[in-house]
């Protein structure tokens, strides 16, 4: 097992790696939603509302209405990726099948909707 000076020493790269990380996936994000074009999320967004309705009602689906655009990138992207805590089938399906701009323009539409 390695001494306390090694271990504090792997720690603090650790913890500079995951910032590293947070920073290099917040740019990305937010040059994704610099090429978003809302009226391009409307059309898009279709699809969208035949799991997540315009009601924002869930039967177990989660509304996706108002949340903020950043957010919605956030999980597209992991849906996309098949991040371990992004699993649905469906979703994974979508989301693997949706540009960054595509991404971006549906998250900048949808945070702007309010349930009906």
């Amino acid at each position: 097992m390695p001494g306390r000076p090694v271990l504090a020493g792997i720690l603090l790269a650790m913890a500079h790696a995951t910032a590293v990380h947070a920073d290099t996936q917040s740019e990305a994000i937010m040059a994704i939603l610099a090429k978003a074009d809302a009226d391009y999320g409307e059309y898009l967004s279709g699809q969208c509302a035949t799991c997540h309705h315009a009601q924002g009602k869930s039967n177990g689906i989660p509304s996706v209405l108002g949340l903020p655009d950043v957010y919605l990138v956030q999980t597209i992207l992991e849906y996309k990726n098949a991040r371990a805590e992004r699993t649905n089938p469906t979703m994974v399906n979508i989301a693997k099948n949706l540009s960054d701009e595509e991404i971006g323009s549906l998250a900048k539409f949808l945070s702007t909707q309010k349930a009906e």
